[in-house]
């Protein structure tokens, strides 16, 4: 019985892991299809496998601050908190974040919170074909509804 439980586990684990795409490489400029996000250049995206998971590393440049920042995404199904500090005006925000994938695409369902009170929540599900990675960004934040296409080639 207990290897039968172990073989599914790992079976669960593979399958799991197999259906994650492959979204590795070297993008030069991101654009948003209405220009209600900002760009990045200078994109690059690594994965590897970490205990039977997909983890992304996304490394960029922000157009609208030139400030070079890494998020790591870990598509393990997982809800991970962890603070961000907005640049602009200094203010920390918390950042619940649960990231699957499957079904050739990664996708990433965020909580936004700053001092107990919710911003809002975006849902990314990010895709590609050939070398462009497309992400689709929907959802609302403080109060306003986003709803966005991102190209990186």
């Amino acid at each position: 019985m207990r290897t039968l439980m172990l073989t599914l586990a790992l079976f669960s684990t593979s399958a799991f892991a197999v259906n994650c795409p492959n979204l590795t490489g070297k993008y030069l400029k991101c654009t948003s299809t209405t220009g209600t996000t900002e760009g990045s250049t200078n994109f690059e995206v690594s994965q590897k496998l970490v205990n039977g998971y997909n983890h992304y590393t996304l490394t960029y440049t922000d157009d609208g601050t030139q400030e070079r920042k890494t998020d790591l995404y870990k598509a393990d199904g997982k809800t991970y908190v962890e603070s961000q500090t907005d640049p602009e005006n200094g203010i920390t925000l918390k950042v619940e974040m649960r990231t699957t994938c499957g079904n050739g695409q990664v996708v990433s369902r965020s909580n936004i919170w700053m001092q107990n009170e919710s911003l809002g929540s975006l849902t990314v599900t990010v895709t590609k074909s050939g070398k462009v990675l497309s992400q689709n960004v929907e959802g609302t934040v403080m109060g306003e509804e986003v709803n966005d296409t991102v190209l990186c080639e």
